[in-house]
């Protein structure tokens, strides 16, 4: 099995040419799906890089502000597929500080092993560990705030769009919650007809009538799949997203190997138990994993898109759950959750489509055109 890597290559600073609305100084990074190296940055914004391999996935990002290296913002600049073993890209000079906080975070493709490999207690539901591959996607870095929640719905109910339940957050930045996985579905589909994109989810398997309204328990056939606009993550998408290409580790960050994994988290790490706060915090107020995602771990749960079902052990490319069930799956845990529920593998509490809870959240993902 393909090893799935994810490398930020040393950073390079790219100094812009004076003009007033222009950050003095550029960053960049490499994200790709197996061994990639930057080569050399022009003073006219020529990237040269090397490949291990042809027809793997990449993207160039960048950021005007470095930070810490935990607040940073990365904006996607150019994905795509490898074609050559040396590959040159132009970086734009940039006229603003780049990139703004809704950048979505380009998550490459590749294989990974998906589940708990280390715990084989009755009570866990995601093992065996298994193969997985996915194709390239877009995330969303943060959970849905209440002001993107509100901005959408705003536009959706104006245009056919019928919401089953008042969702609610603490305040403007922090993440959304009560909400149902109906109204999460619905407001895909809204975000992406306001943001110019094409919808995802339909009523029928013909893709005819886009989904707006009802409490309609959707099969994967009325999904397009392939389409630009935005949806929630399978469950394998999210559990990729959330690893940031660490191998097998219990968190969002490093921590490896089989032992009590308790003495991988505290309260630095991310909103839960432990923290004593027992309430959602503004998103992205802890460190992003490798892939620069906020609250992969804590703050609020996060519907995804899959049924629930024991895991099969067999290798499997771009699974999408069940065909039917009762019984929707959250992932990530959240501010009440103990240190287990924090882990990449574990599968929250499955819940009926229309339950709603202040501990349950989303976030989006786009597929790759």
């Amino acid at each position: 099995m393909k090893h799935f890597t994810t490398l930020i290559i040393g950073v390079f600073i790219l100094g812009i040419p004076a003009l007033s609305a222009t950050p003095d100084r550029m960053f960049y990074r490499l994200v790709a799906e197996t061994n990639t190296t930057i080569t050399g940055l022009t003073s006219n914004g020529t990237l040269t890089w090397t490949n291990a391999a042809n027809t793997i996935s990449y993207s160039i990002e960048a950021t005007s502000d470095l930070g810490n290296l935990s607040t940073s913002y990365w904006g996607i600049i150019e994905y795509g597929l490898v074609t050559n073993l040396i590959m040159t890209t132009k970086v734009p000079n940039l006229e603003s500080p780049f990139p703004p906080t809704n950048s979505s975070v380009f998550v490459p493709a590749g294989n990974f092993l998906m589940g708990d490999s280390y715990n084989s207690d009755a009570y866990l539901y995601d093992v065996p560990s298994h193969p997985v591959r996915t194709s390239a996607y877009f995330m969303d870095p943060t959970e849905v705030s209440r002001k993107k929640w509100e901005d959408v719905v705003g536009w959706a109910t104006n245009n056919g769009y019928v919401f089953e339940n008042a969702a609610t957050a603490t305040d403007t930045n922090f993440p959304i919650s009560t909400v149902s996985w109906y109204d999460c579905v619905k407001w895909c589909n809204a975000r992406s007809q306001k943001e110019g994109y094409s919808p995802v989810y339909f009523t029928d398997d013909s893709l005819a009538t886009v989904y707006k309204e009802g409490t309609n328990d959707l099969a994967s056939s009325c999904v397009h799949w392939s389409g630009n606009g935005y949806r929630l993550p399978t469950e394998a998408e999210w559990e990729k997203a959330a690893r940031g290409g660490l191998v097998q580790n219990y968190y969002p960050w490093t921590s490896p190997g089989k032992t009590n994994e308790s003495i991988y988290v505290d309260p630095t790490n991310a909103n839960y138990e432990a923290s004593g706060i027992m309430d959602s915090t503004i998103v992205a107020s802890y460190p992003p994993n490798t892939f620069g995602l906020f609250d992969m771990a804590g703050n609020v749960s996060e519907w995804c898109w899959d049924w629930s079902d024991s895991y099969s052990p067999s290798y499997s490319s771009d699974p999408k759950g069940p065909a039917s069930g009762t019984s929707r799956v959250a992932r990530g845990g959240s501010y009440s959750s103990d240190f287990n529920g924090l882990r990449c593998s574990a599968r929250d509490q499955a819940w009926t489509p229309s339950y709603t809870d202040p501990h349950l959240g989303f976030r989006c993902v786009r597929s790759c055109p």
